[in-house]
C-alpha cells in the first residue's frame, strides 16, 4: 500500500509540474506573438500588388501630320461649315459668302483684327499647318488636327514667319465693299444694320447720303478705326462681331469656347484644276 500510494503522488506532481509548464509556455508564447514572424509565406491575397511605373509618352508638336487642306477644313469647322477636306479650299468660301484672303501680317495686328487665321509653321522636320484659335501676352492655343497645343509666343513667333490665311464675312453675296455706286439693296442692308448697332432710326432709303456716311464714321469712332466713312474689310469684320454672327480671336484664358455661328454643311463642288495639290 505504501509503494501505490507513494506512486499516486509521484505521477500526481508530474502533472502539476506538465500544467505548470504548460501554462509558462503559452503565456510566454502570447507574449511574443507581435515579435514572432509567422513562419508561412503570407496567401496571396495578402500580397499588396504595386503596378509598374508607366512612363510619360510625351507628344512633340513638330510630329503631327498637317496639311494645308486639313487646316482650312479645320478653318472652316471653326466658322461653323461641315466641309470634307477634299472640298477645303479657298475659293470655296464664296458659297458661304465668305471672302478668303491670304498675305502676310505681324502678330499684333492679327490679334487685333480679332478672328482666328491659319498660320504655316516651320520646324526642324518641315512645315506644320495650324488653326490660331487663342492669343495671349505669352502663349497661343492652335488647333492641329482637331486637337488643342498651346505653345509659348516667343517659339510661335520664331518658328512663323508672317504668313495667314483667314475668312471674314462681307456685305450680301460676299461683296468686298459697300460705297455709292452699291446696289439699292445692299446700301439698304447697310443702313439697316448699323442703325441697328448704334441704336438710331433707319433711313429708309435706298440711297447713299450724307446721314448713312455719318453713321459709317460714328461706328468707326466707336470700334476705334479710321473714321473715313468707306465700309471695307475692316469694316465689315466689326460689324459682324457687334452682331455676334462670326467667329473671334480669344484672348481671355476665362473664355472656353469659339463665339460661331451654326453648323452647316457646305454642298459637295469639284474643286478647279489650278487647286489640287
Amino acid at each position: 500500500m505504501r509503494e501505490i500510494a507513494g506512486q499516486k503522488r509521484c505521477w500526481k506532481g508530474a502533472v502539476a509540474l506538465i500544467t505548470a509548464y504548460t501554462l509558462l509556455i503559452g503565456g510566454l508564447g502570447w507574449l511574443m506573438f507581435g515579435v514572432l514572424t509567422l513562419p508561412f509565406p503570407a496567401p496571396t491575397w495578402l500580397t499588396i500588388a504595386h503596378p509598374p511605373a508607366i512612363e510619360e509618352q510625351r507628344r512633340d508638336i513638330a510630329d503631327e501630320a498637317t496639311s494645308p487642306r486639313n487646316a482650312m477644313q479645320s478653318l472652316f469647322n471653326v466658322w461653323g461649315y461641315d466641309v470634307p477636306a477634299n472640298d477645303a479650299w479657298c475659293n470655296q468660301a464664296l458659297r458661304a459668302d465668305l471672302v478668303c484672303s491670304k498675305g502676310s501680317a505681324k502678330l499684333d495686328e492679327l490679334i487685333q483684327q480679332g478672328l482666328p487665321w491659319i498660320a504655316e509653321l516651320q520646324t526642324d522636320r518641315g512645315a506644320l499647318h495650324a488653326v490660331v484659335i487663342r492669343a495671349e501676352n505669352d502663349s497661343l492655343d492652335l488647333l492641329i488636327n482637331q486637337d488643342l497645343w498651346t505653345v509659348k509666343r516667343a517659339w510661335f513667333e520664331a518658328h512663323w514667319h508672317q504668313n495667314y490665311t483667314l475668312f471674314w464675312k462681307g456685305g450680301p453675296n460676299g461683296i468686298s465693299t459697300i460705297n455709292s455706286k452699291s446696289k439699292p439693296e445692299d446700301i439698304l442692308w447697310l443702313d439697316s444694320i448699323l442703325s441697328k448697332i448704334l441704336n438710331l432710326t433707319p433711313s429708309q432709303t435706298a440711297e447713299w447720303k450724307p446721314i448713312l456716311v455719318e453713321k459709317v464714321k460714328l461706328f468707326q469712332k466707336q470700334q476705334k478705326l479710321v473714321a473715313d466713312g468707306v465700309v471695307g474689310k475692316t469694316t465689315f469684320m466689326h460689324l459682324w462681331k457687334e452682331l455676334g454672327n462670326t467667329p473671334t480671336l480669344l484672348t481671355d484664358k476665362s473664355s472656353t469656347q469659339l463665339a460661331i455661328p451654326p453648323k452647316t454643311t457646305a454642298p459637295a463642288q469639284s474643286s478647279p484644276e489650278s487647286d489640287k495639290r
